[in-house]
């Protein structure tokens, strides 16, 4: 007797296409970062749990440069920490001590985004 072969059903192909294409598109809604450099500067060592996330109205105490402008965003799919997470690893992988002037609001291309100043320490 020979061994049957498996012939998937019409419905579970239209599933597996189904999940091949929304598993990529969860990448598109992941919490992001962007730095765009100003001027050159001495780069910082800080990792990501010593930047500092100083808000619009503030400022650091001590001298510090402004090096760099951030955009950030979230999907509704991150929650706040996500994005100020992203903001950080972003920000240390620039080297950078902080982010100044920072701003977050609901936006129209993401669900909350956010602008400031990257910073580095005199």
């Amino acid at each position: 007797m020979l061994p049957m072969k498996w012939v998937p059903s019409a419905a579970a192909r239209i599933a597996a296409i189904c999940l091949g294409t929304a598993l990529p598109a969860c990448s598109l809604f992941t919490a992001h970062a962007t730095f765009t450099s100003t001027m050159n500067y001495p780069r910082s060592s800080a990792p990501p749990s010593e930047i500092q996330m100083i808000f619009r109205g503030n400022a650091p105490a001590r001298d510090f440069i402004r090096v760099s402008q951030l955009n950030a965003g979230r999907s509704d799919y991150q929650s706040n920490e996500d994005l100020f997470q992203a903001i950080r690893r972003e920000a240390a992988r620039a080297g950078l001590d902080g982010v100044v002037d920072l701003q977050c609001v609901p936006g129209y291309s993401y669900a909350y985004q956010c602008v400031g100043t990257g910073f580095v320490y005199r």
